[in-house]
């Protein structure tokens, strides 16, 4: 027999070899006490080339974790050649340590092979279609949940949460108005000074105030706030109800009798709700300030004209068709934050990733109920 290691305490022997296949004594202890011992054993072992493997422990004296941690170091080395690799005599401490550690292996080193491409990405596409369901579903199942607080509202209002309700609505608005006044003002401005610029080819220039007002009114204004409230409220919406989540919180509040949706989600979408449309209206005001301020330093267009050509170009359908939009725009931006955050885990890189996905999803899908209503809009000839 040919041992592989020369130390007493922890080797393999190799016993018996038929072609391709061989089989192995573990012997001695493997311990923590011989694990730089060991280390060499899993080195001599790697690369010897056979295609079966057969581990005999019936010679083994010890066993513990870290010994054996380094046989299966050896076994998914082996396994990542092509090898294929068992055990015998095997007794039933040492049975249970070894699953125990295959368990844990298998999840962290993962030594199977990859799946072929055509195969990966249909399980992929699978995957995908599937928890697309099932968070279409639990978005139905937590707007039922909403509908259902908001009827309880009405038939008892003694158990309103106003000041919850005021506290998320100058959390969501009032701070937010610095951020959407700047952001919109700047973009009207540039909108405007590149229509201009881009009319003044065919002497069109006082046109860009046209241009500006129905755009900034019907979607542009709504829109920008949305994308901004997606990013700014939704994604803290997210990060507070995952953190709950992840500190049992929620858990608690329903062990004391408390409904999570009363207390928790329907006082912050109720506030998106209220406060969306009026930051839109600011948008708007801040935007057609902007472009004001643009098309007189560029062209040197008035106050007057400017304010005369928005009242003829704007009809209050245009503007209302933006106002609107903003209850919808918020309805989904706040059940898509509350959604990820209920499915956060217990670990700060499950928060990090709904948080994004939640930012990620909610303006996706603000842009597709943009494109709804403008269907809609044609549609009626507005």
């Amino acid at each position: 027999m040919d041992t592989l290691t020369d130390e007493n305490a922890g080797s393999l022997v190799l016993a018996a070899v038929e072609g391709s296949s061989a089989r192995f004594h573990v012997t001695g202890s493997w311990t923590i006490r011989h694990a730089s011992n060991l280390e060499k054993t899993f080195g001599e072992v790697s690369g010897t080339g056979f295609k079966v493997y057969d581990f005999c422990l019936e010679q083994t004296s010890m066993l513990d974790t870290s010994g054996a941690w380094i046989l299966f170091r050896i076994i998914g080395e082996l396994e990542k050649k092509g090898a294929k690799v068992s055990f015998s005599h095997v007794s039933d401490d040492h049975e249970i340590l070894l699953s125990a550690i295959r368990e844990a292996s298998d999840k962290i080193h993962n030594f199977s092979k990859e799946p072929e491409i055509h195969a990966g990405f249909l399980k992929r596409m699978t995957k995908s279609l599937h928890d697309g369901l099932l968070d279409t579903f639990r978005l139905i199942s937590l707007l039922g949940a909403l509908v259902a607080a908001f009827g309880r509202r009405l038939i008892n209002p003694s158990n309103f949460r106003l000041a919850s309700l005021v506290t998320h609505m100058m959390r969501t608005g009032l701070t937010a108005v610095p951020i959407i006044v700047l952001m919109s003002f700047v973009i009207g401005a540039i909108i405007a000074q590149q229509a201009a610029y881009q009319l003044s080819f065919y002497g069109a220039e006082p046109m860009a105030v046209d241009m500006v007002a129905v755009l900034v009114t019907r979607d542009m204004g709504v829109l920008l706030t949305a994308i901004m409230i997606s990013g700014r409220s939704g994604s803290a919406y997210t990060a507070e109800i995952g953190s709950m989540k992840m500190r049992e919180e929620i858990d608690a509040l329903k062990v004391i009798g408390l409904d999570p949706v009363d207390v928790l989600l329907f006082p912050r979408i109720a506030a998106l709700i209220l406060v969306l449309p009026i930051l839109t209206v600011i948008s708007d005001y801040a935007s057609l300030l902007g472009a004001q301020l643009a098309l007189w330093l560029y062209i040197d267009m008035s106050w007057e004209i400017f304010l005369n050509r928005t009242r003829d170009a704007v009809p209050l359908a245009y503007f209302m068709m933006g106002i609107i939009k903003a209850p919808f725009m918020a309805l989904i931006i706040g059940l898509i934050a509350m959604s990820e955050g209920l499915k956060v885990k217990g670990s700060s890189e499950s928060l990090s990733k709904h948080t994004t996905t939640s930012v990620v999803k909610s303006i996706f899908l603000v842009i597709v109920i943009d494109g709804i209503f403008a269907v809609i809009s044609a549609s009626l000839g507005y």
